[in-house]
């Protein structure tokens, strides 16, 4: 015989323990599953809505509110610039007599997000239209 004993892990009885065992894992593994909530939980349940800030109107285009009263009354317009953007858009301007035309084409570029080569080139049309508006009436 062997000095060392052991036990008989083909034993009857060792072999219900084992079983035992597995079970036993099984049954926590459904225990710790169903525990676990089933709907997400929602991240933004204590966040504060973002705040609705008010932005007042833009002025009109061409206007000026420095202009005096002599000036206000000499408005007479030139011509309307129309123009359609990539997407279909068809924005219009309109452009007075004495109306600064590199700042309106400036103005203009920025809120159609023109390059500045566009921008100059749209300057120099303006001033160019304004020039042969001017000399016909």
């Amino acid at each position: 015989m062997s000095t060392n004993k052991r036990l008989n892990m083909e034993h009857g009885f060792m072999q219900c323990i084992i079983k035992n065992q597995i079970d036993r894992d099984k049954y926590e593994k459904q225990v710790k599953a169903a525990q676990k909530p089933k709907h997400p939980v929602n991240q933004n349940k204590g966040k504060k809505p973002d705040l609705v800030t008010y932005i007042p109107p833009k002025k009109p285009k061409g206007i000026d509110l420095k202009t005096s009263a002599n000036d206000a009354t000499d408005k007479t317009r030139l011509f309307v610039f129309e123009y359609e953007a990539d997407n279909g858009e068809v924005h219009t301007m309109d452009v007075y007599k004495n109306d600064d035309i590199a700042m309106l084409a400036r103005q203009f570029a920025q809120e159609q997000r023109f390059s500045e080569s566009m921008t100059l080139a749209l300057s120099a049309f303006l001033k160019a239209t304004a020039r042969e508006q001017s000399h016909e009436s």
